[in-house]
């Protein structure tokens, strides 16, 4: 009886440690997704908000230049 009970409590430790581990493992996993996930749409914004500020600055640029070629004819 000794023997079964010990290996009863010896089953379900090393059943406990795997569960922790798998705990442990998942959390890291949906830690590491969530910090990608930020990066790409940091990333995603900042290439959008330069593109804006780009094409924002090429049309007044545009316009800038037609306004002085009007006024210098």
């Amino acid at each position: 009886m000794i023997d079964s009970f010990s290996e009863t409590i010896r089953f379900l430790f090393s059943s406990f440690e795997l569960l922790l581990a798998t705990i442990i493992f998942l959390v890291g996993l949906a830690i590491y997704l969530i910090a990608k996930i930020l990066e790409f749409l940091e990333k995603t914004k900042e290439e959008s908000l330069e593109g804006e500020l780009y094409e924002y600055l090429q049309g007044k640029g545009r316009s800038d230049r037609l306004v002085t070629g009007a006024e210098g004819r």
